[in-house]
């Protein structure tokens, strides 16, 4: 009876024993065929493709990257895809163009409403017309946000003789440009890491060649992106300005006697060139006409006498 009770105890004991082993080999299942524990939680390694993939931009052979693993637990960002759902980017633009009484005054306001704001006067011109009047273009830069308080403002300068404002959406570009520097800066994390396990001078060489090259990519993307921001955050508006002409109360006869006069002049110019070339002309055929002429009287004179 004893002995029956030990082996019972022994099954029992074999039969755990079994249910723990395939317990833990359904674990270690779950994970991918034929890696470590250590392999599964370790970084993605950079594969050739990275390498490889730059050649045509760089002429890095691959085996580079297969060569410099990334060791079990080293530390890349791989941080998810970031959020590019951003509000729209506009580029605000307005043009006016304003009949003013003084033009100092009026540009000394257009300055004002500028500073009013936070702008600045970013280009001016101007020029003094025939009468004595001026005439000129001021651009100035506001913030978005005040840019048609600033139009209105501007408005009253003087008498708008017309005005135009337009959105440019550059939402596409933006998020397309975020993306792209999204995409080299992992690029240049993988080639950092790489770099750190070169041992040879020519692999060295070959990263920082691909190194080079994608950085000057962020370089180019960031500074297109401060542009766009630049221009999104602050509007440009041209305001065009001139000061009213004066009314001549000749109701145009000055005008018209100096056309009179310019005529005249033109027509015995004319006159003088047509004399000058026609002149000796004239002479040879009056010097001919007396030839033939002395001729005709001398056949006459002969006639009757014989």
């Amino acid at each position: 009876m004893k002995e029956n009770r030990n082996m019972v105890l022994w099954c029992a004991v074999v039969l755990t024993l079994l249910i723990g082993g395939c317990l833990g080999s359904a674990d270690r299942s779950e994970m991918s065929p034929g890696l470590r524990v250590s392999d599964q939680y370790a970084v993605p390694t950079p594969t050739a493709a990275v390498v490889d993939a730059a050649d045509s931009g760089g002429g890095v052979g691959g085996g580079v990257a297969e060569k410099y693993m990334v060791p079990p637990g080293g530390k890349i960002s791989q941080d998810a895809s970031p959020d590019y759902s951003v509000k729209r980017k506009i580029i605000m633009t307005g043009s006016l163009n304003v009949q003013v009484d003084n033009f100092q005054a009026a540009s000394d306001a257009v300055e004002s409403i500028a500073k009013r704001y936070g702008g600045f006067i970013s280009d001016s011109y101007s020029y003094v017309t025939g009468s004595g009047k001026m005439r000129g273009t001021i651009t100035i830069r506001v913030p978005q946000k005040d840019f048609y308080t600033a139009i209105k403002d501007l408005e009253g300068i003087g008498t708008v003789e017309s005005k135009r404002t337009s959105g440019q959406d550059v939402s596409e570009e933006y998020i397309d440009l975020e993306a792209r520097l999204n995409t080299f800066k992992k690029e240049e994390e993988r080639y950092l890491a790489i770099l750190d396990r070169a041992d040879t001078v020519e692999d060295l060489l070959k990263v920082e060649q691909q190194l080079s090259r994608v950085r000057g990519e962020i370089e180019r993307l960031e500074g297109r992106i401060r542009y766009l921001d630049n221009r999104i955050e602050l509007s440009t508006i041209t305001v065009e300005m001139y000061e009213v002409e004066p009314i001549t109360q000749s109701w145009g006869i000055r005008d018209t006697l100096r056309q009179a006069l310019g005529g005249f002049i033109s027509s015995v110019k004319g006159i003088i060139v047509f004399t000058g070339s026609a002149l000796p002309w004239a002479v040879f055929i009056l010097v001919i006409y007396f030839i033939i002429r002395q001729v005709r009287k001398k056949k006459k004179v002969d006639g009757r006498t014989g």
